[in-house]
């Protein structure tokens, strides 16, 4: 052996003896990464963000000029982030955060908690430095508005359990120390702000059988009261299974709730839980095979809404460039438009020979009946691009929509986002992107006016890193 051959074997023994003794903690590159950015308006033109890197919750104000307000982003942590952060505005210009932390128990067990943070406009912590416990929930948490500068956080608990907690604006619980158990039996909620102090939950509920969802509702009132049926109401309970429920308010106290099962549907409630559109909702679309597909909703600000969807879950090029589609349902549950209008179909074309797009979707809009759409392609796919619908279906920004980012940032391999609306006819969306498909590892975000201008420059904004 030569004596270059016998160093690089000593050198490699030395290694393997260093790592095995505990002397020296090497963090190994991940292969996967992803941010789970969350964002909602900040009221004024501009929105709040929050994520989560490197077990790390980060919130992070872009204004309506696209300046990134709270500097690199603010630190909300001090555990191991255990679930993204989620959060609202607080009615007064700041905003309410919510995440999950992993607290390290006596014998080296993980306790999984729930902290709050109110954010002033400026940046300014408000509830203690490392923000306050919320009391009694331990899961996937998601936030709403009080409407009185509190807010309400409902949680997916690990045991299967939906339990909510009310925090007023100045931190203190308003509930049981336990929370709120709303349902036993449940999975993945979507919660509504019911516009009068407490909040209306839908979701998944397989109580009939262990291998089928049905889609229940239940509402709390403000003093964390159950207002109807103990256990929830049925929305839709046939002999299918049901997916991915979405909520909108309907303007009049009641809610408009949509999902997958056969097909897409959606149904009316009152404010009393009341069934108000045809048994087991108002069909939109049939679906070739049942699945998760993607699946958003927005009011329509006139008792109804307007539903997106992806009509394919297949890998095949017919499947991925089948584009988009979108339906408006009125106020009486009665389809809108003839056929659903065809968004960005035929624009799927991959950079990889063989390799064949999936699109996700994402829906926003300003209470007047027209719908922006955001097309997300994954997978070697093109940028993002955007289309405006008026309220009778018609395509407003051209017939391909609007790419809404040009550049290098086009180029990379995969986009996950939101979209919501800046309150002046347009809107803005922010993306997590990199230029790995398992390794995302940036925040953009874009801002796009009433007609379908770009606002922030050809590449957005870059929130992070800084």
């Amino acid at each position: 052996m030569s004596r270059k051959s016998v160093l690089t074997v000593l050198a490699l023994v030395v290694v393997v003896a260093v790592l095995f003794s505990g002397c020296i903690d090497i963090e190994w590159p991940s292969r996967y990464k992803e941010l789970s950015p969350h964002v909602v308006s900040d009221g004024s033109g501009g929105v709040f963000v929050g994520w989560e890197d490197e077990n790390v919750a980060y919130a992070q104000r872009v204004d309506s000029s696209g300046n990134l307000r709270w500097g690199e982003g603010l630190a909300l942590n001090t555990l191991r982030c255990q679930y993204p952060p989620r959060l609202i505005g607080d009615g007064s210009g700041g905003a309410i955060v919510v995440w999950g932390e992993a607290k390290e128990k006596d014998g080296g067990a993980y306790e999984r908690i729930n902290y709050a943070q109110r954010v002033s406009p400026e940046g300014e912590l408000l509830w203690e430095q490392r923000g306050r416990l919320v009391p009694g929930l331990k899961g996937v948490p998601c936030i709403v508005s009080d409407g009185f500068g509190g807010a309400i956080i409902v949680s997916m608990e690990l045991d299967g359990k939906i339990k909510a907690q009310r925090m007023d604006q100045d931190s203190e619980p308003m509930w049981s120390e336990d929370g709120i158990t709303i349902c036993s039996t449940c999975s993945d909620p979507s919660t509504l702000a019911d516009g009068s102090g407490g909040a209306i939950i839908v979701w998944p509920d397989n109580r009939a059988a262990y291998s089928r969802y049905d889609i229940y509702a239940q509402r709390i009132s403000p003093q964390g009261e159950i207002l109807w049926h103990e256990g929830g109401v049925p929305i839709c309970a046939p002999q299918y299974g049901q997916t991915t429920p979405q909520i909108v308010s309907d303007g009049s106290d009641g809610a408009i709730v949509a999902w997958l099962g056969d097909g897409v549907r959606v149904q009316r409630l009152s404010p009393y839980g009341e069934p108000l559109w045809q048994e087991d909702g108002v069909q939109v679309n049939v679906l070739p095979a049942q699945g998760t597909y993607p699946l958003g909703m927005i009011s329509d600000g006139a008792g109804g809404a307007t539903v997106v969807w992806h009509p394919s879950l297949s890998p095949s090029p017919e499947g991925s460039l089948l584009g988009l589609r979108a339906q408006r349902v009125n106020s009486e549950g009665e389809v809108q438009w003839v056929e659903p209008m065809k968004l960005f179909a035929g624009l799927n074309v991959c950079a990889k020979e063989g390799v064949y797009s999936s699109m996700t979707a994402d829906i926003t809009g300003d209470g007047s009946g027209e719908a922006i759409i955001v097309g997300i392609f994954c997978q070697w796919g093109p940028s993002p691009r955007a289309q405006k619908l008026s309220p009778e279906g018609e395509p407003l920004w051209g017939e391909g929509g609007v790419q809404l980012f040009a550049g290098q940032l086009a180029n990379f391999s995969l986009f996950r986002g939101a979209v919501v609306s800046d309150g002046s006819g347009g809107a803005i969306f922010v993306t997590e992107t990199g230029k790995k498909e398992t390794y995302l590892d940036k925040l953009y975000a874009q801002r796009i006016d009433s007609q379908g201008n770009l606002l922030w420059t050809d590449e957005g904004v870059q929130v992070w890193p800084e």
